[in-house]
């Protein structure tokens, strides 16, 4: 065995495509925390090589062989060279000439050994301590991103789908659970000393990608719902079920809601939910058995605020949504991440909108999500939303709130432009040209321009391909003009340009004015429309808020009188909805301590605020305001 390096591209040579995986567990002790193991990988041979490379990390290849599609060729494996940056295992046969011809069909059957780590990824143990007051270990999995090569040798790429089939077995008082529901059980006797051992087969998967494999064994309790041929099912460690209830609920009625919204039905029989003791995300989407840290899914009778409840209310949405957008159809590689996050986190909001309207959730998008974005996209070390990677390490870098917070303000901005209907319209025929398959960013821009007649892909390309996000500056003349908005100030650089949808809340009209694109396509005249709204409306006298519920991404500098005509408005029970407020209160603040206008204008904005009990909140933390000037700020505020 010998170890190598190699470059930061990672990615795997395009030699062989997978269509299928055949994964038994001959062995998974939870004492000793080792598993063993076959995989049979079948697919084709998409060029042709001598030898072969696939993810493998922290586990050991024991022995491989091949049958080609003849089917009379059996070769073994001489030599395994891992090289270990890329994770990768190099795969040397004994008649390596021309082994893989392009075209061809391969059955690759290897034997590996691992452990399971205390980690939280690849394959892992988490302990609790039981009704008996004694410690006991459970085994999961959580794959996503790079970490199914950390279970079995794998060709651990989004791309790279094939459709799975899982036989565990394990000691009989043990519970399995995986993606799909269980085709096969019988208990043996043999071996294990005497002690009964549980074989455990599972239907075949949907056609999907590794890192939505997962695997849950230990000892459960479970509360379950159906509808519409779906069975619902939350499985905790015994004793907890109980705290599932409201979380059972919320997914049941979530996953109706999307079948509805999307028309295309939920593509498996059952919907698991399990909740960890041990778990480093707050949840993960493996596609039928979602796992959850436990505090994102129990709730505790008289003690669980409002608060966490909905936060385990959008962790549930945004799971489920993941059912579709992100498993169903796929991003061809982490490059795209955002495609499924970003979409994922607007739509757990659309879920959440429609099952708890009293709950105000784009009141909280706009501070959580909108601002979080504002917030971290205005520094010069942000990155576009769209970035290439190739390394593990890079891939990692970028779950972050740029991929998922300023992707979900970039999908709620176009879905605000070309109308609610237009956009969902435009999701299903995305869901059904890419379903099973994979997709890059333009495929859903695409849809979306197919749906709308909106030239969406030249539209939002600058949005996903930039970093940053514009401040649209609005002079005494009424004429306007945009830079790129950072937090450390004014400053020259390379020339951006976002179009930029505006709305207007304009004083005596009833209706929302627009939209205008400022720096749209050359044939669009909107902008200089707009300048010349803003014109009239200055000379007039009128106060005018300028990008309606905050749906787009840019900040807006007035001119010192019209924000002295918007702190009038300001009040509770004036004409603006409280993510306008908020909105103003954000970029008057941004624009304050950045330079881009005075302090004092965002304090006399404060002053009216009201009592919303987002005040406080939006100004101390999701804007971040220096200390120095939460004395004054909190001062201005009137708690009605």
């Amino acid at each position: 065995m010998t170890t190598a390096s190699s470059s930061d591209d990672a990615r795997l040579p395009a030699v062989l495509v997978p269509t299928h995986y055949a994964l038994t567990y001959d062995r998974i002790d939870l004492v000793n925390h080792v598993f063993e193991g076959t995989v049979s990988i079948q697919g084709t041979v998409v060029k042709s090589s001598s030898n072969i490379v696939l993810h493998a990390l922290d586990v050991q290849v024991v022995k491989a062989t091949l049958k080609l599609q003849d089917g009379d060729k059996l070769l073994a494996a001489e030599e395994f060279r891992y090289h270990v940056r890329n994770q990768t295992c190099e795969i040397i046969w004994s008649q390596n000439d021309g082994v893989f011809q392009e075209g061809s069909s391969y059955e690759l059957l290897i034997h590996f050994q691992g452990v399971l780590n205390d980690q939280m990824r690849g394959f892992y143990r988490s302990t609790f301590v039981g009704l008996d007051g004694k410690s006991h270990t459970m085994a999961t999995t959580q794959f996503e991103a790079t970490d199914a090569r950390r279970a079995f040798p794998c060709l651990d790429e989004p791309a790279l789908k094939a459709t799975f089939q899982l036989t565990v077995n394990i000691n009989a008082e043990l519970t399995c659970i995986s993606n799909t529901p269980v085709a096969s059980s019988h208990t043996s006797y043999e071996g294990n000393n005497g002690k009964p051992i549980k074989t455990v087969t599972f239907q075949k998967t949907p056609k999907m990608s590794t890192y939505l494999l997962g695997i849950v064994i230990g000892v459960f309790d479970s509360i379950s719902q159906t509808s519409r041929q779906v069975v619902t099912t939350i499985y905790t460690v015994p004793g907890k079920a109980r705290m599932a209830e409201f979380c059972l609920d919320v997914a049941s009625q979530c996953l109706d809601l999307y079948q509805d919204m999307f028309k295309v039905p939920y593509p498996l029989v059952k919907s698991d939910l399990i909740a960890i003791p041990d778990f480093a995300a707050g949840a993960m989407e493996n596609w039928g058995v979602v796992t959850y840290r436990e505090a994102k899914i129990l709730v505790k009778p008289n003690s669980t605020s409002e608060s966490t409840k909905r936060g385990i209310a959008r962790t549930c949405c945004h799971e489920l949504a993941h059912q579709w957008f992100g498993n169903l159809v796929t991003m061809d590689f982490w490059t795209q991440l955002w495609l499924k996050e970003g979409v994922a986190r607007y739509m757990e909001f659309v879920g959440i909108a429609a099952l708890f309207p009293e709950w105000d959730p784009w009141v909280e998008f706009v501070q959580s999500v909108y601002g979080l974005a504002m917030s971290l996209d205005a520094m010069k070390s942000s990155h576009p939303v769209e970035v290439v990677v190739k390394h593990p390490d890079e891939i990692n870098e970028i779950f972050d709130s740029i991929s998922y917070a300023k992707g979900a303000s970039l999908i709620r901005m176009i879905a605000s432009h070309i109308g609610m209907d237009t956009f969902l319209e435009g999701m299903r025929l995305y869901l059904s040209r890419h379903a099973y398959g994979n997709a890059v960013t333009n495929d859903l821009w695409g849809a979306l321009q197919e749906s709308s007649g909106f030239p969406v892909v030249e539209f939002m390309q600058p949005w996903t391909l930039q970093v940053g996000y514009p401040m649209l500056m609005i002079s005494d003349d009424g004429s306007t003009k945009t830079t790129r908005f950072l937090a450390s100030g004014p400053e020259e650089g390379p020339s951006t340009r976002w179009p930029i949808p505006v709305t207007a809340m304009v004083e005596g009209m009833c209706e929302v004015q627009g939209p205008w694109i400022v720096n749209g396509l050359d044939s669009d005249q909107s902008g200089e429309q707009l300048d010349a709204k803003l014109a009239e409306w200055s000379a007039s006298g009128k106060w005018f808020k300028l990008n309606v519920d905050q749906t787009a991404f840019f900040r807006t500098a007035y001119t010192k009188e019209q924000w002295q005509r918007l702190s009038q408005v300001m009040h509770p029970d004036g004409p603006l909805s409280v993510t306008d407020r908020l909105g103003l209160i954000s970029d008057s603040f941004a624009a304050g301590t950045a330079g881009y206008s005075s302090i004092v204008d965002s304090l006399i904005l404060v002053e009216r605020f009201g009592a919303h009990e987002s005040a406080g909140k939006e100004l101390l933390s999701t804007l971040a305001v220096p200390t120095n000037l939460c004395s004054p700020v909190l001062t201005c505020l009137h708690f009605q």
